[in-house]
């Protein structure tokens, strides 16, 4: 039974698949499948309305990195949302909520335009579907804006994780000063797949519409963030490393030396370039992230190729009938 308390929406889809939304900057702060925790929120999280949440899944808009009159990461991490629709359930038995903000006296001072950001998040049986939309509010001025739904995922040992499906994609890595530096996708030393052995902030352009993170937890499990969008996204891979408690990177002060090993970052959206949006114009994006257990998709695959093969499940029914008799 979903639930719905001051600043707290729960979405619960049953057997143990819940997802909580926390209405300071409309951040995802629990998603559990099957009873497990797919999101990572810091021990430094203060829940005080003030501070943004520590992990989980949040956004980074108007803009991406530091700006003068305003805070890291722009302000919608730091505000209320408001809950414009649900929990409610779908025919399919999926649970939907949307939430929403607008501009305020505090955007303003900030980013002096008008706006409505809304998300429909729609909870599944195994999926976490999200949807964002833009809109230009004013009948007279455009903007530009970038944006990231910033996500930190729950994982056994960073250092086992493999990130698939990002190899021979344009990148740079991210200073804390903002600056990109580009790097060579087609480097020799580049691997297929992208495992964290140190601090990362890299930035991928024009990914493919599907990347898969596996290895999180004991092998069973494995992530598929899939676009929804026929236009290709950016990618933000990042972790911390910060073994010493001391320094001045702001993401490394959201997590206490050692959580490092335990929280992966991930965020989707776009950073590359800033999106000019016309007055009463909408801008949208939509991706889905997807829990899939390894052993059970292998078993449907090979299902799914004995149907394929009629005779071949006919002789294997039969081998085992006589193994039996």
């Amino acid at each position: 039974m979903s639930r719905v308390t001051k600043n707290i929406i729960i979405l619960d889809r049953g057997n143990y698949t819940t997802c909580t939304v926390h209405l300071h900057g409309g951040t995802i702060s629990s998603y559990r499948v099957n009873n497990k925790e797919m999101l990572y929120m810091g021990k430094k999280t203060a829940f005080n309305n003030y501070s943004p949440i520590r992990g989980g899944i949040k956004f980074a808009f108007p803009y991406f990195g530091s700006q003068i009159n305003g805070p890291k990461h722009g302000f919608a991490r730091n505000v209320l949302w408001k809950l414009e629709k649900g929990p409610v359930v779908n025919h399919d038995g999926n649970i939907e909520a949307v939430f929403s903000l607008v501009e305020s006296e505090y955007t303003k001072a900030i980013w002096n335009f008008k706006f409505k950001i809304c998300y429909r998040l729609t909870l599944c049986i195994n999926e976490l579907r999200i949807a964002v939309k833009v809109a230009n509010t004013s009948r007279y001025f455009p903007f530009r804006f970038s944006i990231l739904t910033h996500s930190v995922f729950n994982v056994l040992d960073v250092t086992k994780c493999e990130i698939h499906g990002l190899s021979g994609c344009n990148y740079a890595e991210w200073k804390s000063n903002g600056n990109k530096t580009p790097q060579d996708p087609d480097d020799a030393d580049r691997p297929d797949k992208i495992t964290i052995r140190g601090p990362i902030l890299d930035l991928f352009y024009d990914v493919p519409p599907i990347i898969e993170v596996r290895n999180i937890a004991n092998n069973e499990l494995k992530l598929k963030i899939i676009s929804c969008e026929s236009t290709s996204c950016d990618v933000l891979i990042y972790n911390t490393w910060n073994k010493e408690p001391e320094t001045d990177d702001e993401y490394a002060v959201q997590f206490y030396p050692d959580e490092y090993l335990y929280a992966l970052g991930i965020g989707t959206g776009h950073l590359c370039s800033t999106i000019r949006l016309e007055p009463q114009n909408t801008w949208r994006i939509a991706y889905i992230i997807q829990v899939v257990d390894e052993e059970q998709e292998a078993r449907i695959q090979q299902l799914a190729q004995l149907l394929d093969n009629p005779l071949q499940l006919f002789k294997d029914v039969c081998t085992k009938t006589e193994t039996f008799s």
